[in-house]
């Protein structure tokens, strides 16, 4: 089938770009290694903090660790409200 507007046609190439910053997983992950501090909701009203420097980022999930430590912490991506990433020296 010839069409003259091939932009029109709708793709269905599958899920987007595994490699946008458009999404949170793939804007983290190019902070591998800086220090955060991460607000998590826990139910409808509480907000927890934990701060660390970014080890990984998963699917649905973020680990940090706290410099001197090596324990580590999961969390899950997807109770994250707000980030703050450290400029270096902070």
């Amino acid at each position: 089938m010839n069409c003259i507007y091939p932009s029109l046609i709708p793709s269905h190439e599958g899920s987007p770009t595994v490699k946008d910053v458009d999404y949170i997983k793939e804007y983290l992950q190019k902070h591998i290694g800086k220090k955060v501090k991460i607000e998590f909701l826990i139910g409808t009203n509480l907000f927890i903090d934990r701060e660390g420097i970014i080890k990984e980022v998963g699917k649905n999930y973020i680990i940090i660790t706290k410099a001197q430590a090596e324990d580590l912490l999961i969390a899950d991506l997807y109770s994250i409200k707000f980030i703050r990433i450290y400029k270096l020296g902070e």
